[in-house]
């Protein structure tokens, strides 16, 4: 009866002994599971960033781009005015030349 009963204890010992290295099978393919997860969620991150980094890019670009147009437009606006106060001053020395004709002629 005392082997019969060291051969329960020996069996006992041998199925918990499976059970835990089942469950750290089953523990470790978690972990493993768990890890490919947190790869994916990283990569998905890593893409999101390049993504944004990209799109920021772009409108530096677009903010340059639009900077020299303004740019331009400022220069033109600039000579514009220069034309006009050139005209300006035309305008008045003619005006001054017709005074002095009239006055000559008075």
């Amino acid at each position: 009866e005392a082997l019969l009963q060291r051969e329960e204890e020996q069996a006992a010992a041998v199925a918990a002994a499976q059970s835990e290295s089942q469950l750290e099978a089953a523990s470790a393919a978690l972990l493993s599971g768990e890890l490919e997860l947190l790869k994916g969620r990283l990569q998905a991150l890593a893409g999101d960033k390049a993504t944004a980094e990209e799109r920021a890019e772009a409108s530096q670009a677009r903010l340059l781009e639009q900077a020299e147009e303004l740019e331009a437009l400022r220069a033109q606006l600039l000579a514009e005015a220069a034309r006009g106060a050139s005209q300006e001053e035309e305008v008045a020395r003619a005006a001054e030349g017709e005074r002095r004709a009239a006055e000559l002629q008075a």
